[in-house]
């Protein structure tokens, strides 16, 4: 898989600016979680699923937590199914059952808080 660049060109003498494309996605545990605690082992999990080249590639980063139940996880945009895939593996953290629920996937995080709130209300 490759990583996603948009090309830009300025008006002024056409350097080129490169971006990466992100995508953000939101997920339900089964149970609570404590982030300051669990947030290292969740990616470590992710990373023993995937792999450690994909993992670098994929750079998951938890981006948000709306609840003890509901986060947002940070990925590049290619990599997006591998991500949800490692996170529906997960059954067990730190010694509890847990499970995985993806919700929705969307370019920009403000969309995802918008539809958590619709959600929890």
């Amino acid at each position: 898989m490759r990583k996603m660049l948009t090309v830009y060109s300025t008006t002024k003498d056409d350097a080129l600016i490169l971006r990466y494309k992100y995508r953000y996605i939101l997920f339900m545990s089964s149970s609570e979680l404590d982030f300051g605690i669990e947030e290292r082992g969740l990616l470590n999990e992710i990373m023993r699923y995937i792999g450690e080249i994909s993992y670098s590639k994929a750079n998951p980063k938890i981006a948000a937590q709306y609840s003890r139940k509901l986060f947002v996880i940070k990925t590049e945009r290619s990599y997006e199914d591998l991500i949800i895939l490692a996170l529906s593996f997960i059954k067990e953290l730190h010694g509890r059952r847990i499970g995985f629920f993806s919700l929705k996937s969307s370019g920009t995080i403000k969309s995802l808080r918008v539809y958590s709130k619709k959600i929890t209300a």
